[in-house]
């Protein structure tokens, strides 16, 4: 009897590399990888005018050597403009940066050790460049079709990301919750180095008193977190994703950074009323 072969799409063994349907067509939106100069040079551009505040940290995927080793995912309008762009890198032996996520803020090596362990590939997401005017959840939620067709395209069997969130740091209230909702299981959470967790301590070892103002900031940032994020991220968790840790606190940003991850098996489809691509 003849067995059927396994099709490419379902091995978890990573591909060679980049790839990528030649161009996904959304109403109104194409999506599709940059595959020339010109491409990479409107890319560029894009992020460094729209560079606040995660990009600018100049550090790990977002760094000048990485983008020799970065796949650049373009969403373009129905005029052709560019109006989102995000990178993706592969964690490999193949790119120059160790670990692309390291700040120097987060104690990422146990976790980045357990999902290599997995040998299913990891893809690191860099954070979504709008172009001004644009409709940034909806331009999120395309990125991320795209970004999911090019983990199954590539055999890779997680994601995992950075993002930074400008918050008043002030008390801790909200995080246990949303790491309630959004979290890694506790075995698997890492955490923010001492110098740089959220809520800085007095000499004491007691919390910053928080001013009125932060106070207030953060208690609606508790009742309704996901409204204050940015979209790249909103769209992360909204689709699966989980927080790898509370965030950390980037002095030189005065930010809140986020690292999520999820497994391919764990990203959420959209719903049936949401835009969805073809292969062209």
């Amino acid at each position: 009897m003849e067995t059927q072969s396994a099709s490419p799409l379902s091995l978890r063994r990573p591909a060679p590399g980049g790839l990528f349907p030649a161009v996904l067509r959304f109403p109104g939106h194409s999506l599709a990888l940059a595959g020339d100069i010109s491409d990479l040079e409107a890319c560029l551009a894009l992020e460094r005018s729209r560079s606040a505040p995660a990009p600018a940290s100049a550090e790990g995927i977002h760094s000048p050597q990485a983008v020799p080793y970065c796949d650049f995912l373009m969403l373009r309008g129905t005029q052709g403009m560019l109006v989102a762009v995000c990178r993706l890198m592969r964690l490999d032996a193949g790119n120059p940066i160790p670990n692309p996520l390291a700040s120097g803020r987060f104690q990422l090596s146990p976790l980045l050790t357990a999902l290599r362990y997995s040998r299913e590939g990891i893809l690191e997401m860099g954070a979504p460049a709008f172009a001004a005017g644009c409709d940034e959840p909806k331009a999120a939620r395309l990125l991320w079709s795209g970004m999911a067709q090019y983990l199954g395209r590539n055999c890779l069997g997680f994601v995992i990301g950075r993002d930074a969130l400008s918050a008043p740091v002030a008390a801790p209230a909200p995080w246990p919750r949303l790491m309630a909702e959004h979290g890694l299981p506790p075995d698997l959470e890492t955490e923010a180095r001492p110098g740089f967790r959220a809520w800085p301590a007095t000499a004491s070892g007691k919390p910053v008193p928080a001013t009125v103002e932060a106070s207030e900031g953060i208690k609606a940032l508790g009742e309704s977190p996901l409204r204050f994020w940015p979209a790249g991220l909103q769209e992360a968790l909204l689709r699966g994703c989980r927080l790898a840790c509370e965030p950390a606190f980037n002095p030189a940003l005065a930010c809140l950074e986020f690292v999520w991850v999820a497994s391919r098996d764990m990203l959420e489809e959209p719903g049936a009323g949401d835009w969805r691509g073809s292969a062209a």
